[in-house]
């Protein structure tokens, strides 16, 4: 007996509804088409569950499609981060500005870009992102500005 006020459910042959049974609330499945007689089963939601785990049944397509769509997203602007990291490095003016804060805010980024896609798969189509760790553009221990101001270019950016 349909005991929750759930409406039935009924879908390409098979029609669902919530039972009062002996061992409490349960779902009865229905075979409607397909058959002279309709067969009937009673299942516990945690049996019901656990058939659709075993089978691979449980996840969340939605949220796997919006996962996806993240990722790929971030992907798209830790990449356009490491473009514009050796932009600055190999491109900018050094020689008439001083662009140490601004080239310790992009690697900043670029490191955090970096972390955040750290535990993404790949198929090979990032070539700034393909798994390897990030090699820093700014080195450690990195020479001081030069005495007008300007930080040296750095030269040998292999790999990026």
């Amino acid at each position: 007996m349909n005991i929750t006020g759930i409406p039935k459910l009924a879908h390409c042959g098979v029609s669902a509804e919530a039972y009062d049974a002996e061992a409490g609330p349960s779902i009865m499945l229905t075979q409607t088409e397909g058959m002279d007689d309709y067969p009937t089963i009673v299942l516990h939601p945690d049996q019901l569950r656990a058939i659709c785990a075993h089978f691979g049944l449980t996840g969340d397509l939605q949220a796997s499609k919006t996962i996806a769509t993240l990722q790929r997203r971030l992907s798209r602007l830790a990449e356009l981060i490491k473009h514009l990291a050796v932009f600055m490095a190999e491109c900018s003016d050094h020689e008439h500005a001083d662009l140490s804060i601004e080239m310790a805010r992009i690697n900043a980024l670029d490191d955090l870009a970096a972390e955040w896609c750290a535990e993404f798969e790949f198929d090979g189509s990032h070539a700034d992102l393909n798994g390897a760790p990030p090699s820093p553009l700014v080195p450690p221990n990195k020479p001081p500005a030069s005495p007008g101001g300007a930080m040296p270019v750095q030269q040998g950016l292999s790999g990026l």
